[in-house]
């Protein structure tokens, strides 16, 4: 399957979206072609998986403008879009959803975003409608990597723990993009 990850963060930002993102891509690319749309200019590069970077720096509007263009550009030959929360993504991805009719699967996996759209009408507004044109809104994220620390026996359970919680949540996106994606 063709998917479309857009994301506002990447790493080499190191917030845990970030973080993520390139967790997930890198699971989902040895069954699924991944493209990554991203706020940046040099991502951290996964083999197989294809970037398209929106430079972060540009003044607002023109930035979003540049994003919806890529956007609308990578789904025309995709099968879902699954995105990131943030109000820089959420809408572009519902304007490409509802104008290209593609899949669209919502990650709200930014905490401070979505605490910060709760304070802002104009971003309720924004999350409102990018979540209007999900089929899905999927809450749950994988915890963040355990700390293996030198010279400290390796947290196996937690470690353990981690890949399970993390099999879940494929499992859990495999399922909706085989239910949502094309069927052939």
């Amino acid at each position: 399957m063709r998917i479309v990850i857009a994301t506002p963060l990447y790493p080499p930002d190191t917030a845990d979206l970030a973080l993520y993102t390139k967790d997930l891509a890198q699971r989902l690319s040895a069954s699924h072609t991944i493209t990554i749309i991203l706020y940046g200019t040099l991502p951290e590069d996964i083999s197989g998986v294809q970037f398209i970077c929106v430079d972060k720096h540009k003044p607002t509007l023109l930035r979003i403008f540049l994003y919806i263009k890529a956007l609308a550009k990578a789904v025309q030959k995709s099968d879902i879009l699954y995105a990131q929360n943030g109000p820089s993504v959420e809408l572009p991805v519902g304007i490409i959803a509802r104008f290209f009719k593609i899949p669209l699967i919502t990650h709200r996996g930014d905490l401070k975003a979505h605490q910060k759209t709760q304070k802002s009408f104009f971003l309720r507004l924004l999350k409102d409608f990018s979540e209007s044109c999900s089929l899905e809104v999927i809450t749950k994220t994988p915890p963040t990597k355990p700390e293996v620390l030198p010279f400290q026996p390796k947290p196996q359970e937690k470690l353990l723990d981690y890949e399970r919680k993390w099999k879940e949540h494929v499992d859990t996106l495999e399922a909706l993009f085989k239910k949502y994606g094309p069927t052939k």
